[in-house]
């Protein structure tokens, strides 16, 4: 490889490698046949590791993005990501043909990605199962990709047993094995920034067509991949730097060749190239959005995004635009009331608080109020970065969904519920990521590059020269900028949520580890130490043993300084439990049937339903499918409907009884309440995914530690709530009086949230009866432990 110098030949003292037999079993194993061998296992492993894992949080979104961009050229789906990952795994699913809510539905046209995703797989016939496995098989080639990349790089600094050392040490990593296989952006954010940083570090060596090619594909990939590829930026920025600081001469082999040696016209050369860089990344970019800027296809109904621009470009709440121009306070008041009386924020950016803020503009507002309103909702944003990004918008200079996609990384990334080691946070802890890396990756890899740098400070021993040290860390270079400054950022960052964000690090690591392969050349030489490379082979055998224990369960890996068992004490969501689990709770309750209900409070996005499980749902977070039911229903009956099509309706409620009609806009709507017993909980086995036993996910409500504030509120909401889950049919029916459905709905919904929050703060202070897969936990509550629990003394917890 030009790029790179070649391995250290061996001395003209050391012996020429052995004929026959051992020299052949040596290709063999580190050959391509080898390779190509081993990462068609690492695929099939993939996939089956994955083959009966649900679908996990953010697979829902990014599948049907994938779909959306290829079948309707609209880009309001998941912007936040790029759109190079959705496309691909939208390749399957647009050739299967699957149905697809239609461009006039509601949910498209509210752009309700999560809705929009729910009726898609799993209430429109579709084959939720088939269309995973579908778009899962298609990341799983990614991951093969990126694998085959890092056996190339490692292989053209150690040679062929190196290549081979880091490519095993990829496919046996169970972060790869957790997160390569899914519908998710962390692997082809890994691919891209390995293949840009190595494109980059080629050009600087050689300038030519193919490498000003490769280069712009591996930074395009990036760039399409997730908004943190502005990191590339500044591993550019060092990598120029220390090469133009080095002086050694710069090929350009662009029309006549020629050779620069001087390092203001290699700094010049190298600023062109990197301008046609650019120019090519932007190319590819537009060509990613179909050439258009607006980010609405053929719908012109359709609203943007569930969030704003406002949001996103961080411009004051509405309550504080409305007292800059010039409101009293008492008349801020007032619409403050009104406002939470329509259930619009006031205090945060919503599509209901812009249309609200049109609203009052039209009526309530003189003409100069309207004047000054406009002047400020216009003004440019306070900070640099939204700053930037309104300038871009103004002036079209992207795709405004790419636009949008990074302002909303960039404000969402600022404050985020986490949890580690019981606590909570929203601006998370600095030692997150190095704990993360700690726990979750394997013992024996630490191992091998204790070896690896044993390896590079004994091939500096034996020449130990300056010029020796430093040719050997300049081969490495780009690995080490781009493992140092990824690690830069990801420390101080707030998104404290999920092991896979570092994911980046892997594969810069495996390739430097592959230094220790130089062991083995050591062994072979006379007299040369044959102890490091058995405790090589043994670390690799350790790996291999260890990762096949832990098939298929890769999400949920520590490697033992936490123990698996305990894990749901230190980490979760997509550290340990991202939703992946469902299958394996059915398979669980049939295994143990049980007299007593059973409860389920699932941490994820798939349908328990689709699973063919019949446990009772009770998780008060919105937006899922084994969220606890509505309260209140709400049923519109046409003005011709009869008996039998009434009582037909209401057979699709069981949970519900019916209280009455109500007049709305749309006609007349029959009105269902909950059943006491449906609102009630009873003792039987608990079946609670590990992040949502932990206070986290609840971002207006009960986070953190249970405190006498919620405990309070609480206690208040539980003496609202007892006449309407009396048995008492009279009772009942007297506390409806007392408030309109809506509010009912309001108060149940806020009830069962609170009552969960204090069975998990309960719950967190015993240990649990069983686990599943260690991500869902089983609890199996008496009525007198469950009594404790929502009735006893304010829990620690």
């Amino acid at each position: 490889m030009p790029v790179m110098d070649a391995p250290n030949p061996p001395s003209s003292s050391s012996p020429a490698p052995c004929p026959g037999r051992r020299a052949g079993a040596r290709r063999w194993l580190t050959g391509i046949p080898a390779v190509i061998l081993v990462l068609a296992v690492f695929w099939l492993g993939l996939t089956a590791s994955l083959w009966n894992h649900s679908m996990v949080v953010d697979e829902l979104v990014h599948a049907t993005a994938g779909f959306s961009y290829w079948r309707f050229n609209d880009y309001r789906v998941q912007p936040e990501n790029g759109v190079l990952p959705q496309r691909l795994f939208g390749i399957p699913l647009v050739l299967a043909g699957h149905r697809f809510p239609a461009a006039e539905s509601a949910v498209w046209q509210r752009s309700s990605q999560w809705q929009l995703g729910q009726v898609w797989f799993y209430e429109m016939g579709n084959d939720a199962v088939r269309m995973l496995r579908e778009g899962r098989s298609v990341a799983a080639l990614l991951a093969v990709a990126l694998g085959a990349l890092v056996w190339w790089w490692a292989r053209s600094l150690y040679g062929a047993a190196g290549g081979m050392l880091a490519l095993l040490l990829y496919v046996l990593s169970p972060t790869i094995l957790a997160y390569g296989g899914l519908m998710t952006s962390d692997l082809a954010a890994g691919f891209g920034f390995f293949a840009a940083t190595l494109g980059i570090w080629a050009l600087l060596h050689r300038i030519t067509a193919s490498r000003l090619l490769g280069c712009s594909l591996g930074i395009s990939v990036l760039v399409l991949s997730k908004m943190s590829a502005a990191l590339i930026v500044p591993i550019a920025l060092i990598l120029v730097a220390i090469r133009i600081a080095c002086g050694r001469p710069l090929p350009v082999a662009l029309g006549r060749p020629r050779l620069l040696t001087r390092r203001p016209r290699m700094a010049l050369a190298l600023a062109a190239a990197f301008l046609v860089q650019a120019a090519a990344v932007w190319a590819a970019i537009w060509a990613a959005y179909g050439f258009r800027y607006s980010l609405k296809g053929d719908a012109p109904l359709a609203r943007s995004w569930v969030t704003p621009w406002e949001y996103v470009l961080e411009r004051p709440p509405p309550a504080a635009l409305l007292g800059r121009i010039g409101l009293s306070p008492e008349r801020q008041i007032e619409i403050a009331k009104d406002w939470q009386a329509r259930d619009v924020p006031f205090l945060r950016w919503t599509h209901a608080s812009v249309d609200a803020l049109q609203e009052l503009k039209q009526t309530s507002l003189t003409p100069e109020q309207a004047r000054r309103l406009d002047e400020f909702l216009a003004a440019r944003p306070e900070s640099a970065v939204p700053r930037f990004l309104d300038f871009c918008r103004r002036h079209r200079l992207f795709p405004e969904a790419y636009i949008y996609g990074f302002a909303y990384t960039w404000t969402s990334a600022h404050e985020r519920l986490a949890f580690l080691n019981g606590e909570v946070r929203v601006t998370g802890w600095r030692w997150f990521f190095p704990y993360t890396f700690a726990v979750k990756t394997p013992l024996p890899l630490f191992a091998v590059a204790a070896l690896a740098v044993a390896a590079a400070i004994a091939g500096w021993r034996r020449r130990p020269m300056p010029a020796t040290v430093w040719r050997s860390l300049y081969r490495t270079l780009p690995l080490w900028v781009l493992f140092a400054v990824y690690w830069a950022a990801a420390i101080p960052s707030h998104l404290n949520i999920g092991h896979r964000h570092i994911l980046v690090v892997y594969p810069p690591l495996f390739v430097l580890c592959s230094a220790a392969a130089g062991w083995f050349d050591r062994t072979r030489r006379a007299g040369g130490p044959r102890a490091p490379a058995v405790a090589l082979c043994l670390l690799l055998a350790a790996l291999v043993a260890e990762t096949a224990a832990r098939f298929p369960n890769y999400i949920a890996y520590f490697n033992g300084i936490v123990s698996p068992s305990h894990a749901y004490r230190h980490l979760v969501d997509s550290s340990l439990d991202w939703g992946q689990d469902l299958p394996a709770a059915g398979a669980y309750l049939a295994a143990h049937p049980a007299p007593r209900p059973a409860y389920l409070a699932y941490f994820g996005i798939a349908s328990p339903a689709c699973y063919g499980i019949s446990a009772r749902c009770i998780n008060p977070l919105p937006g899922n499918p084994a969220s606890t039911a509505p309260a209140v229903q709400v049923v519109p009956l046409a003005p011709t409907t009869d008996r039998r099509a009434f009582e037909e309706k209401l057979r699709r409620f069981p949970d519900h009884e019916y209280v009455g009609t109500a007049n709305s806009p749309d006609g007349t709507a029959a009105i269902l309440f909950k059943r006491p017993e449906a609102i009630r909980l009873g003792a039987g086995a608990y079946l609670v995914s590990a992040t949502l036993l932990q206070p986290v996910c609840y971002a207006d409500g009960p986070w953190g530690p249970w405190s006498d504030e919620y405990e309070n509120t609480y206690q208040q909401l539980y003496r609202e709530m007892k006449p309407l889950i009396s048995d008492d049919p009279e009772v009942r029916r007297e506390a409806r009086r007392r408030l309109q459905p809506i509010d009912w709905h309001k108060l149940l919904a806020l009830f069962e949230q609170y009552r969960f929050a204090r069975l998990t703060a309960w719950l967190r202070g015993r240990e649990p009866d069983d686990s599943i897969n260690y991500s869902i936990l089983v609890f199996r509550l008496t009525e007198a432990e469950l009594a404790q629990a929502l009735d006893g003394p304010k829990p620690r917890g």
